[in-house]
């Protein structure tokens, strides 16, 4: 079990990991790590596997920002042809050109089909006449850029039939060589219990019509774990499970934690092919998936881009997805596909939690959840929010549902358009349902009889903050689904009943108990949102027989928000009022079955609204 240090320091063993491995190879147990700070261009291939109890681990090393495997090559001397029209010798067409920006941004390259089309910083020209990359640019592409790269490798990192495998903390960018294949940052092939967490992925792949390229691929590789993840400007998915050869698996997946925006096809993707395998068990938990104004960067034609998208084979087949459980993920802002897509041939979905969002500029239908029409069964949608998903009458809706009976439950959701109008609430079996249609849609089709036909009152989606506010319709509406987690972590339920939506209402964390006595302050901080809450006890009443107050003199939060206070008595919870800023002349009582209040009282935990 030895650990390997890649870097350019004299305490490192090997510069690269190419370097290494002249002379030796990682095997079960060890460790590969990769200096922070550090531009390592290479492609990983990994030569061996490990074993559940000694896997083999790529990591990171020292101080600093994730040392970087670039699967690209530098572009540099430029010569100027005239004005802002500069070129550079190239063997071959490089696909894909990525500009890196001296404030250290990234800007996916244009390309355009004739030299007279250079017209715009960003754009790019293949003379494949003469061997050239061209380039518009205001000024020498040298110095105005920190750097002009373009795809050397197909991989940053790839493993066909090497189990249990671990890729940690990482930053991996500028693959892909070929426009016809669809490659990945990190590929992984026929191999048992991957683990894929912390890493930063960007910028990998071509953009053409069909966009090519994946930030992770996993393919017949059961029991795989993708958590923790920053992934964004990939051409196809940022995260594929999926099988295509037969006898595999890609069965027991967790994909949990991963923020994912401005993929050009779809953020999560699981897929089957029509062969004989399993694609069971799947968990997509906590994860975030947006669009931005920058989602079509480089884009040369209007690309389609979903949030979650579940499919099984497109011909037909018997092969089934089973089994996927989608909780707790927000999916905000598509463009003219679904943000949570159950496309075809799935047996058993499970859709609980969601935060489903908006539409991007351009787009008149992006809907929120989308069951579509292609023998699926099983499926069950409960505790969602779809607001202003799709535009117009002719949108698809917050929930759009090709077949309701492939649906078996869909209730204590939340559907609203904030335009109203004809703005299409849900479509089921072809009808639209509008604002003023809640009773149609639950008579005709059974649903949502304890569900929501109205506005969510978020605490800010125009700054996309999901949280919900005090008085939400949402808060206590859910139903217990068997989850204990929200999307911040916080335990599930707060109140009586779950929320509907991401967020439990109650932001809040366990604090040490705080023993108030008369006139005494006391600070209790907040989770990790940040701020905090200082309480002061104004008087403390008891008649000595367990019934009794307590009155605040003052419960302050140090933002501009509303704030909360719960007491603990006993086994029972009270939960005091709230307001802005601050709460004055706060008071709880207390009866017999919930405690004495004996000269002090204790707080359990406090909540505070950021």
């Amino acid at each position: 079990m030895t650990t390997y240090y890649i870097g350019s320091d004299p305490s490192d063993d090997y510069t690269s990991w190419a370097a290494m491995q002249g002379s030796v190879q990682e095997v079960a147990g060890d460790t590969v790590s990769f200096r922070r700070g550090e531009i390592f261009r290479e492609q990983i291939t990994v030569p061996n596997s490990g074993t559940s109890g000694n896997r083999i681990t790529y990591t990171s090393h020292g101080t600093g920002v994730l040392p970087k495997i670039y699967g690209s090559v530098q572009v540099s001397t430029w010569i100027n042809e005239s004005g802002n029209i500069w070129y550079a010798p190239n063997g071959a067409d490089p696909q894909s050109v990525w500009f890196i920006n001296t404030d250290t941004t990234i800007t996916w390259g244009k390309k355009e089909a004739n030299k007279v089309d250079l017209t715009a910083e960003y754009e790019w020209w293949w003379d494949s006449g003469n061997s050239r990359i061209y380039v518009y640019a205001a000024s020498d592409p040298d110095s105005r850029y920190a750097s002009i790269e373009i795809p050397a490798r197909d991989y940053c990192i790839y493993a066909l039939t090497k189990d249990y495998i671990t890729i940690d903390g990482l930053e991996l960018c500028f693959n892909h060589t070929v426009a016809a294949s669809n490659y990945a940052a990190i590929a992984i092939y026929k191999s048992e219990s991957p683990r894929i967490e912390n890493c930063t992925i960007h910028h990998s792949g071509v953009l053409s019509a069909s966009p090519q390229g994946n930030g992770i691929s996993i393919e017949d590789s059961p029991n795989a774990y993708v958590g923790h993840n920053t992934i964004y400007h990939c051409a196809r998915r940022a995260i594929i499970v999926k099988i295509t050869t037969a006898g595999y698996s890609a069965s027991n997946a967790i994909i949990e934690n991963n923020v994912c925006w401005n993929i050009y096809h779809a953020g999560i993707n699981i897929f089957r092919d029509n062969v004989d395998g399993s694609v069971d068990n799947v968990k997509i938990r906590y994860n975030y998936i947006y669009l931005d104004s920058n989602h079509n960067q480089g884009e040369s034609s209007d690309l389609t881009k979903a949030g979650i998208y579940i499919g099984g084979p497109v011909a037909a087949s018997s092969y089934r997805v089973t089994n996927i459980d989608i909780y707790y993920n927000i999916v905000q802002k598509m463009y003219k596909d679904s943000h949570i897509a159950l496309d075809r041939k799935i047996d058993g979905a499970e859709v609980y939690n969601n935060v489903t969002y908006g539409t991007m500029t351009g787009a008149v239908s992006a809907p929120g959840i989308d069951v579509r029409s292609d023998n699926n069964s099983n499926i069950v949608i409960k505790n969602n929010i779809g607001m202003d998903c799709s535009a117009g009458a002719s949108g698809s809706g917050c929930l759009t549902v090709a077949d309701s009976t492939d649906v078996t439950a869909c209730d204590n959701n939340c559907w609203y358009q904030s335009a109203g109008g004809t703005h299409v609430y849900a479509r089921v079996d072809g009808a639209s349902y509008c604002y003023d249609d809640f009773a149609t849609y639950k008579s005709t089709t059974g649903w949502d009889t304890n569900g929501l036909w109205e506005n969510p009152l978020f605490r800010n989606e125009a700054n996309y903050d999901f949280r919900l506010q005090s008085n939400s319709p949402c808060k206590n509406a859910g139903v217990d689904v068997g989850l204990s987690s929200d999307f911040q972590g916080k335990d599930v339920p707060q109140g009586i009943n779950p929320e509907i939506g991401a967020y439990e209402l109650w932001a809040s964390e366990q604090v040490a108990h705080a023993n108030l006595a008369d006139g005494s302050e006391t600070t209790l901080h907040s989770h990790p949102g940040g701020g905090s809450l200082i309480v002061k006890a104004g008087s403390i009443v008891t008649d000595g027989n367990g019934n009794g107050s307590v009155t605040f003199g003052s419960a302050f939060a140090d933002t501009n928000y509303s704030i909360g206070l719960a007491l603990q008595y006993s086994t029972d919870m009270v939960i005091g009022a709230y307001s802005n800023k601050t709460v004055n002349g706060f008071n709880v009582s207390t009866e017999n079955d919930k405690g004495q209040i004996m000269g002090s009282v204790t707080v359990d935990w406090m909540a505070i609204h950021l």
